[in-house]
């Protein structure tokens, strides 16, 4: 079965052996992140619609369980946009939640949890891994881009509105770009607010995987040196992942490199630990599909970098 929606699992910094579930279309997101490793964003979208229809979803999932014998750490709904776009977002937790017993993690930028009626559907989930990279808005539109109908101070507060109610484990990434939200007055800033906001864990990441604009560079040791002042509970994971994709879902060698890679671009280093083939049916493969246009290589930090077009 070709896996549209559900890929991996692939291997997490955070979740260990996740199986991601895409309910947006590539490259539709709200923001349109300098660091986002799927590019720039091509629709700018800030409308909730049912992107996908959730019977496809579904049948994937029931796929996976069914022929596959890896049962996953967490099943993760990430998106290759924001995921809280996709209006079915309730059911499908409920879904997950009803037929699966992994944990169900959900990934976003925060944007639409201001919205009780949105805050209400990520409810049931075990993990909520929301965003926060600054909580100054010029920064904010430097590093994030958002769409005109998004405000920083709904979001701040929304996050503040979705801790207070919600009782699975509630960790916050921050990733730091050089020049723009590596000062003492933004980490200070962002000490501030998540003294208030309380999370369980907070991360602090950079751009291991080929940023959308190149010139996107890890802060200093100096700003790390602020963090750790700071904000002292802070966990970084400015590391690659370990481990392996599972290829176990997929019907072809080509099949799992553009499922995976659109969502999640994958070095050619992991790609070639992954899968049981000789390496030059994985060259030849990977140039197949680069000569039609499906899959682009990109060079990031001395590594050769897989990531899917469509």
């Amino acid at each position: 079965m070709e896996m549209k929606y559900v890929f991996g699992p692939v291997p997490s910094r955070r979740l260990g052996n996740s199986l991601g579930i895409n309910p947006i279309p590539l490259k539709t997101c709200n923001y349109s992140c300098v660091y986002c490793q799927l590019g720039r964003t091509v629709f700018l979208k800030n409308e909730r619609k049912e992107y996908i229809p959730l019977d496809e979803i579904k049948n994937e999932l029931d796929y996976y369980f069914q022929f596959t014998g890896n049962p996953p750490d967490y099943i993760t709904i990430v998106g290759e946009g924001e995921p809280l776009l996709y209006s079915k977002t309730g059911e499908l937790n409920n879904y997950i939640k009803d037929n699966f017993s992994p944990p169900l993690a959900f990934i976003t930028n925060g944007s639409l949890l201001y919205l009780k009626e949105v805050r209400e559907e990520i409810m049931n989930t075990d993990v909520l891994l929301p965003t926060v990279d600054t909580v100054f808005p010029d920064s904010f539109i430097k590093i994030n881009r958002p769409h005109k109908g998004v405000n920083l101070n709904n979001i701040l507060q929304g996050l503040i509105d979705t801790r207070k109610d919600y009782k699975g484990k509630f960790w916050v990434e921050v990733m730091m770009v050089k020049g723009i939200n590596d000062s003492e007055k933004e980490i200070k800033g962002l000490s501030d607010y998540f003294n208030e906001l309380k999370p369980d864990r907070i991360f602090i990441n950079v751009s291991v995987r080929p940023p959308a604009e190149k010139w996107v560079e890890p802060p200093s040791i100096e700003s790390f040196h602020l963090i750790e002042k700071y904000i002292p509970s802070a966990e970084f994971i400015n590391f690659s992942e370990s481990g392996k994709i599972d290829p176990s879902a997929y019907d072809s060698l080509e099949d799992l490199i553009v499922s995976i890679s659109r969502r999640h671009p994958i070095s050619m280093e992991l790609l070639k630990k992954s899968v049981i083939t000789d390496e030059k049916s994985i060259d030849k493969s990977v140039e197949s599909l680069e000569a039609q246009k499906k899959i682009e290589l990109i060079e990031h930090s001395g590594k050769i970098f897989i990531r899917g077009l469509r």
